[in-house]
């Protein structure tokens, strides 16, 4: 960052060196380095205003930076009624198993597996890896399991490389005050449930109910619990109950694609 950063005079135009007035900068899953990113950002945006930011993160950073938009999991119902409709996340299981298995005749199996896992595209990316040597009905009836839900790719990095791991990833970024908010919430016996449930469960005495809503607020800030359709009602997203339950299990019980 201070390389770019210190790349030219404050206020300089980038087009006078030769180098294209517009350039563009990734910083790529962001969510560890909030704080960090978020000032990075803004200096070089303050000192060099024609380049542009591109942050990926699972958490918000600040509105401060400019446009933010919530990619959400993509539908797993087609737009329109038709035959030659797909819906979006069947598209994707689709493309990235192409290489190895024709799914046209299993499109039925197809939806349902994108159903499970929630439209969520990496989950839906692991799946497809899976089928390159694993018939769908079998994938279908285990579960999935959420040791299935991995990837060979050693160019990813550990936390990447099933979903498990990447669920801890973004647990092990939460406080101690989240976490057993998250465990209560796992402990519920309903997939789905109200405001009204999460202050029943982590409220007074645990917590006052204020306190109690503004850690739930971040869960879902934190893309671990998503909204469930009715109005103020939720549910965990797929897997993160099963990893929040097995905690105590050692951590590479998830990154058995990491070996």
């Amino acid at each position: 960052m201070r390389r770019v950063s210190d790349a030219r005079p404050p206020g300089e135009d980038p087009s006078q060196d030769g180098a294209p007035a517009d350039q563009l900068l990734v910083l790529d899953n962001a969510e560890h380095l909030p704080s960090a990113v978020t000032t990075a950002a803004l200096i070089l945006l303050r000192e060099h205003p024609r380049v542009h930011i591109l942050i990926t993160t699972r958490r918000p950073l600040t509105e401060r930076l400019g446009v933010s938009r919530e990619l959400g999991p993509l539908a797993v119902e087609p737009a329109h009624d038709g035959a030659a409709s797909l819906a979006p996340a069947v598209e994707l299981v689709l493309r990235r198993s192409a290489a190895a298995v024709d799914l046209g005749r299993d499109l039925p199996a197809v939806a349902e597996l994108c159903r499970r896992l929630g439209g969520i595209p990496r989950a839906l990316e692991f799946a497809a890896e899976r089928l390159r040597t694993i018939p769908i009905h079998v994938l279908l009836a285990s579960g999935p399991a959420l040791s299935a839900l991995r990837s060979s790719d050693h160019s990813l990095l550990p936390h990447q490389r099933s979903l498990g791991g990447s669920i801890q990833w973004s647990v092990d970024l939460l406080s101690d005050g989240h976490r057993r908010l998250l465990r209560r919430i796992a402990g519920m016996a309903t997939a789905r449930f109200s405001l009204d449930q999460v202050v029943d469960v982590a409220g007074p005495p645990h917590l006052a109910m204020d306190s109690a809503l503004c850690l739930f607020s971040d869960l879902v800030d934190n893309a671990l619990v998503t909204p469930a359709g009715g109005l103020y009602e939720y549910r965990l997203m797929p897997y993160v109950r099963e990893v929040i339950c097995a905690e105590e299990t050692p951590r590479h019980a998830y990154a058995l694609g990491a070996r």
